[in-house]
């Protein structure tokens, strides 16, 4: 029988330590991606030999890495008190540390980037099956995984978050996870489309169809050839000059009710806020304190509306705090 590509289930856990294999569990630790891709990097080198028969003795497997994309519908919880959503753990593979928000009981849970903090990383395992044998399957494990994020949404669409990332190549072996065990989150907290969505710079509410949020990290690999396949880590790291950028399609609004052009050649920052709830009432609260207005062009569905570019500042000069997610 073939492995079936579309018959998948994966898991994943934060490691304690970078690379070792914190062993995620059938009944715990299975999660529900919109999408996932998983697509090794393989570098070989040639052995040629020069001789009289002009030989060649064939190629030597050098490195791998994993380049990893999983996509999540962006929903909170509605569980009390309040649980880290199932991609919660993916955020603070991205950079992120979590607070618990309330106490007795918990009612959210906050995502903040720390540059300085020890990074977490997780492992994946990726099973594919094969057809007509439910308990069996490939079993791909993926270690120390970091990724960069991105988030969108539109009035049509729901918001997702989009995780692009790596990780060490851990092997593959035939697995029998026993499948009636697998514990997803319920349908009720499924999200909702951008009808419950509103969006405000600097307490003004402004009209929007569509947007998207780039966390301005990226994803690197450290090469060595103390890793086990030529890859020690995948760390998070952002580059001089890196920017959060939002970029909004909204309408064209009088000068007197919000004055874009003046707001982006006065260079002022304002404080911002999306939120998104669900149909169950959970939200997703994506806000910062330093809003910069950038450039922007004319678009037209038959109501004038601007696409415009944004870019959310740090504060001061220490910390990482342009923008923050809190689930609740």
């Amino acid at each position: 029988m073939s492995i079936e590509a579309r018959l998948f289930c994966l898991l994943s856990k934060i490691e304690t330590t970078y690379g070792v294999d914190p062993t995620p569990a059938v009944g715990t630790d299975a999660i529900m991606p919109r999408s996932f891709s998983d697509d090794p990097d393989i570098a070989e080198i040639e052995k040629p030999r020069v001789d009289a028969k002009h030989r060649t003795v064939g190629k030597q497997i050098a490195s791998i890495a994993v380049p990893l994309e999983v996509e999540f519908e962006a929903i909170g919880s509605i569980a009390s008190p309040m649980v880290e959503p199932m991609f919660g753990k993916f955020l603070r593979a991205s950079g992120m540390i979590v607070t618990e928000v309330g106490a007795g009981p918990v009612t959210g849970q906050a995502y903040t980037f720390s540059s300085l903090a020890v990074q977490a990383a997780m492992t994946l395992y990726a099973y594919k099956f094969k057809q007509g044998g439910a308990a069996l399957a490939l079993r791909h494990e993926y270690n120390g995984c970091r990724f960069g994020w991105e988030c969108s949404g539109a009035v049509d669409a729901a918001m997702l978050f989009k995780f692009s990332g790596m990780g060490l190549f851990g092997g593959v072996d035939d697995a029998t996870p026993t499948v009636a065990s697998l514990v997803f989150p319920p349908e009720t907290s499924d999200g909702a489309n951008g009808k419950a969505c509103t969006f405000t710079i600097g307490g003004v509410a402004t009209d929007i169809k569509s947007f998207t949020i780039k966390s301005g990290r990226e994803v690197m690999r450290r090469d060595s050839i103390l890793g086990a396949y030529g890859v020690r880590e995948i760390y998070v790291t952002a580059k001089p000059g890196f920017v959060n950028e939002i970029t909004l399609d909204r309408e064209v609004q009088l000068v007197a009710t919000r004055d874009h052009w003046a707001r982006m050649l006065a260079e002022t920052k304002y404080e911002w806020s999306l939120s998104w709830t669900s149909a169950a009432g959970s939200v997703v609260t994506i806000a910062g304190s330093k809003l910069q207005e950038g450039s922007f062009s004319y678009e037209d569905d038959g109501v004038l509306r601007l696409n415009q570019t944004f870019f959310a500042c740090d504060s001061g000069n220490t910390g990482d705090d342009a923008l923050s997610i809190t689930f609740s």
